[in-house]
């Protein structure tokens, strides 16, 4: 049903309160007719309406699976860079080689390579067997061999230079010392590192190649080894040291720079915040000394002292400079940490340990103080007292902006006189990395005002006095997003202020500008003083937990630089007996710390229940992992097996309070999975809170650039969240799309009813629900808060009924883009055609590669090679199964090809299937591949006409995003009107396109959900909000071919931000 739209001036119109309701893909909006002179007295709906969009992330926000929509693309465009910088780099260096005689002539590498290998293994066979690995091996890793033999003795110059470029085509995991923090951070890396440097030395091996060149590969994997840019560099040099004479030294230096060259990385301070109150200005580093100091201003100027005798008091001036004093880390009161500890404060002070600071209320145990001040004099103290500001400064910039360790100690030694021994102990000093709210210069100006004791607000009103007045300009329309904040990133919240500047510039176009916005902020309702205590309470046993972790790793490692996550390894040793749930390994702090060898595993995998708590995590053996259990739950891995029984035994043996529910997720089976992680995540709640902030002060635009106009009325008033299902339930807005009295969020007009919720809730409102809530607290819990007395108070007369009218005729607005973007085609690239025959005929398929551990019982028969097949067969008789899934799930039930003669065992991983498979050619030349293409970008209906030129049937051709990109880049018509003779152009169809259809419930609005190349089109209720596989459920997913399209009369519309309906041209 249309709506008439009608111009009107845009003045401020004191008796209209605006209500949104704003979430990350949705905006519900109500415009409320109020009193104008009491402004809080509602006297009806004006207008109501829902607009619905697509969030800023790809995938299911609801349950947690969502991410960047540029990650994917961004993920695959740094592959092919760092491949081009692969391919670039191998280029110069072969060039480099065969200009030194080390390489055979010639352009392609590929042959120039197959060729010397035939010499290599020539050359191998006159090497004596006792002198080489075994033949079995050998066979796997000769070039790993010669590599062995360069390090030996001297080698003829080509097969040098084979050696050489086998050697640089794979150079290490490289970590500098700004990079130490994330390299902590990816365990697996310096675990995988420190396995493979034990397992060296174990073998006596003195390089890399020479350890791989007798690792027998059907034993233990080459490949996917984690290796460093050391090992490599070695190497490189103890093949110099023996074959260097053969090459000028000039050269040496070239081909080793061709080789281990890499960029730094490139300058990110483009992306660093702006200052709130300089506009222009970068925010602060937080390791300078002026950031440190404002950081302790803030705490000690706005701290305050209740006294034993529960007197609150602010502090003397005495206690004020002495706390500073300690603070300010020249003292050596700070921890290892830079933390005061409020124990030592008191003691310092000289007051009562039964005394309090205002911030042990909130939890706090300790002050922050100079970290970056306190951690140099922990290792030079006096020298750093006797050095001037200047050269403080330039130490401290020292010490931030080294990348190589040697190069710090050396500068340290020769610029500052500091000795090798605490040159080597401050190079490992890593300062603080992130960034303040204020920039360096907003800084400078508010420390002197912080300093005299003003509060940080005190400070900013005399500073920047301008923060609190309005800027007087009060903005007709709220203006691009670009032009409101350029440091906005976050893309959930980027798209939400662009539809809700759509929709509230439409309100104010066509009603006026109202005098007052309420906004929804997503937020949990305040916890009960009960809740409050049992979370209170649970945090300091965890707290006390702990401390007592990180006392037992100091004991055993002195003076260890321990991070959260190896505190989070004790507790879990502890929990799970210092025993390996999934293997059974034992675990000590040797395997913990100083050599690696068990991850931090979610039980559930993280991606899927998006739960990082301590419940969802143990400790697994590495090796298993990474690769048997990978993203999988313990019921998908090992249920069907012995072991999966070994493991539930050895988790029923957990010690602590979440041993019950940790074996419980053990037990988990994948429905049980998706039944409990189904649900909206916190993720989704904060990008909401987020947004809403971001949106008042937005919306305040209209108003003067803050939150109030220039006369001091508030016009943009924040609500919580949780007080919106208060208020529906206190005025039965929750029967109003569900008769059953709960709230409906099948039914996008929830949003709508949700703004009338939020337009009504005055301040006095929420004094009443709050005062309501205390005293339920005294009776029982606020859960169950009776609210008949709320039920029967309307704030006007006939509410719900007009409220139901109103909500009934909204029909919600979707947003449509219709650019072309998207991935053109899946990644896959496929191979040429290949023919096969089945029951006697001839039909065409792709090769397809599987792993044996994901396939299907059916592609058995498919395997394109017949002696793998048989094997394959053979060893799922041995195992007595039927289905690869479940048979080869471990490695050592693999299938294995073996040798003529019987020494050579390879496990066979993956097989090649045939598969029907219809792809289109992309690119030229040796470029040239076959993709599946990806989605469809619009259907093309036309009508078919007979010989009198009356329409005989509708038919559609389906237009892929691939084609729709090259009719844009020919520049050609996107939708191609003419449809050549006999044939008559009807109408074009595109996912969110909106259609009033006859079906057998009436005339229904729908929208387009899907436009398969079956060309099946899809359909559901214009405010349906389920998914897919509910509404077809519950047989609401109508579905039409092009021909049946036609006998529903089908009207196509366009629709505005507000929800009014337009016929379409087409």
């Amino acid at each position: 049903m249309s709506r008439v739209c009608f111009e009107m001036e845009m003045d401020m119109r004191e008796d209209l309160i605006l209500g949104l309701d704003l979430g990350t893909n949705s905006l519900g909006w109500a415009l409320l007719k109020c009193d104008t002179e009491s402004k809080t007295e509602i006297k009806g709906i004006v207008d109501a309406g829902v607009r619905i969009f697509e969030a800023g992330m790809k995938g299911d926000i609801a349950s947690g699976k969502a991410e960047s929509r540029c990650a994917s693309r961004r993920e695959a465009r740094s592959i092919r860079r760092g491949l081009d910088r692969r391919r670039r780099r191998m280029g110069k260096l072969k060039n480099l080689l065969q200009r030194n005689d080390l390489l055979p002539e010639g352009e392609d590498i590929a042959s120039i390579i197959e060729s010397l290998d035939k010499d290599v293994r020539e050359f191998i066979r006159t090497i004596p067997d006792s002198e080489k690995p075994e033949k079995h091996i050998l066979a796997h890793t000769a070039p790993y061999f010669l590599r062995t033999l360069a390090i030996q003795q001297e080698l003829p110059k080509h097969m040098l230079g084979r050696a050489i470029y086998h050697l640089a085509q794979r150079r290490g995991f490289l970590s500098n010392r700004k990079s130490q923090v994330e390299e902590k951070e990816l365990g697996q890396v310096k675990e995988g590192i420190a396995d493979l440097t034990a397992e060296m030395a174990q073998a006596g091996a003195r390089t890399l190649g020479e350890y791989f060149a007798y690792t027998d590969p059907t034993e233990k994997r080459i490949r996917q080894r984690w290796t460093s840019r050391k090992m490599y560099e070695t190497e490189f040099n103890l093949i110099m040291k023996r074959n260097g004479h053969q090459i000028p030294e000039d050269q040496i230096e070239l081909i080793r720079k061709a080789i281990f060259f890499q960029r730094k990385l490139k300058s990110q301070k483009s992306l660093i915040g702006k200052c709130t109150l300089e506009k222009n200005k970068r925010r602060c580093s937080k390791y300078r000394r002026e950031a440190q100091e404002f950081r302790y201003l803030q705490t000690v100027n706005n701290l305050r002292l209740i006294t034993h005798d529960g007197e609150l008091r602010v502090l003397t001036d005495e206690e004020r400079d002495e706390l500073i004093n300690m603070l300010s880390g020249e003292s050596g009161m700070l921890n290892k940490h830079g933390n005061l500890t409020v124990p030592k404060a008191k003691i310092a002070l000289g007051l009562n340990r039964k005394s309090k600071f205002t911030i042990e209320e909130g939890g706090e145990k300790s002050f922050k103080g100079d970290r970056t001040t306190s951690a140099i004099v922990e290792i030079i103290g006096s020298k750093w007292l006797d050095m001037n500001h200047e050269t403080q400064e330039k130490l401290i910039h020292d010490l931030n902006s080294f990348e190589k360790t040697e190069n710090l100690q050396r500068r340290l030694a020769a610029a500052y006189g500091i000795s090798e021994e605490n040159a080597a102990r401050l190079s490992q000093v890593n300062l603080e990395s992130d960034y303040a709210s204020l920039s360096l210069t907003a800084i400078q100006k508010l420390l002197p005002h912080m300093r005299k004791g003003l509060s940080y607000s005190e400070a900013v009103a005399e500073e920047y006095p301008e923060q609190f007045k309005t800027t007087g300009i009060e903005e007709e329309l709220l203006p691009q997003l670009i032009h409101f904040s350029e440091d906005l990133r976050n893309p959930v919240v980027q798209r939400c202020l662009t539809e809700l500047r759509k929709v509230v510039n439409a309100v104010i176009r066509e009603y006026g500008k109202p005098g007052l916005i309420r906004l929804e902020l997503a937020r949990e309702i305040k916890n009960t003083k009960k809740a409050k205590e049992r979370i209170i309470k649970n945090n300091r046993e965890r707290e006390k937990e702990r401390k007592q972790a990180l006392k037992e790793i100091h004991e055993v490692f002195p003076g260890f630089k321990e991070s959260r996550d190896d505190i989070t390894k004790i507790l879990l040793a502890k929990e799970c007996g210092w025993v390996c749930p999934y293997t059974g390994e034992g675990i000590n702090f040797d395997t913990l710390f100083e050599n690696p060898k068990f991850d931090i595993e979610h039980i559930i995998p993280r991606s899927r229940s998006m739960d990082n708590s301590f419940v969802n995590k143990t400790l697994c053996f590495h090796d298993e992992n990474r690769n048997v259990k990978r993203n999988r739950t313990p019921y998908e891995t090992y249920h069907g097996t012995a072991k999966y029984d070994q493991i539930l035994n050895r988790v029923s043996a957990f010690k602590g309070n979440l041993a019950k529910k940790k074996l419980e997720l053990f037990m988990m089976t994948p429905e049980e999975v998706t039944d409990r992680y189904e649900d909206f995540s916190n993720r989704q709640l904060n990008d909401t809170r987020y947004a809403s902030k971001e949106a008042a002060a937005y919306l305040g635009l209209l108003y003067g650039g803050v939150n109030q106009s220039a006369d001091g009325t508030k016009r943009v008033q924040v609500l919580s969240g949780g007080l919106t299902a208060l208020v529906r339930s206190f005025h039965g807005f929750n029967g109003i799309l569900n008769d059953g009295g709960s709230k409906d969020r099948k039914d996008h007009r929830h949003h709508a009813v949700d703004a009338i919720a939020i337009g009504i809730t005055s301040p006095g409102m929420v004094k009443r629900l709050s005062d309501n809530i205390r005293i339920q607290e005294q009776y029982g819990s606020a859960e169950s808060i009776h609210t008949s007395r709320f039920n029967s108070m309307e704030c006007w007369p006939g509410m719900l009924e007009e409220c139901r009218a109103k909500i009934k005729d909204i029909i919600a607005s979707h947003h449509v883009s219709r650019k072309i973007r998207g991935a053109l085609h899946k990644k896959t690239f496929y191979s040429i055609d290949h023919e096969h025959e089945e029951n006697g005929n001839i039909k065409k398929y792709k090769h397809v590669p599987v792993e044996l551990a994901s396939m299907e019982t059916s592609a058995i028969p498919k395997i394109v090679d017949d002696g793998i097949r048989r094997i394959v067969e053979n060893k799922l008789e041995e195992l007595g199964e039927t289905e690869p899934k479940k048979a080869f799930r471990e490695e050592r039930n693999l299938p294995e090809l073996i040798s003529k003669d019987g020494q050579t065992r390879i496990p066979v991983r993956k097989v090649k299937i045939r598969r029907s498979q219809d792809t289109v050619t992309v690119g030229k030349g040796p470029r040239k591949r076959n993709v599946v293409s990806g989605s469809n970008h619009h259907m093309l209906i036309y009508a078919e006409l007979d010989k009198n030129g009356k329409e005989k049937k509708w038919a559609g051709e389906v237009v892929s995003l691939l084609e729709a990109s090259r009719r844009l880049k020919n520049n050609e018509p996107v939708i191609q009107r003419d449809v050549g003779p006999g044939r008559k152009f009807i109408m074009s169809i595109q996912c969110g396109d909106i259609f009033e259809l006859a079906t057998s419930a009436g005339r229904l609005f729908v929208i387009v959900r899907a436009v398969p190349k079956t060309k099946q089109l899809c359909f559901a209720e214009i405010n349906d909000a389920r998914k897919k596989e509910v509404i077809k459920k519950n047989h609401m997913w109508y579905t039409k071919y092009p021909n049946t399209l036609r006998t529903s009369n089908p009207v196509k519309y366009t629709i505005d931000p507000l929800g009014r309906l337009r016929r379409a041209n087409d």
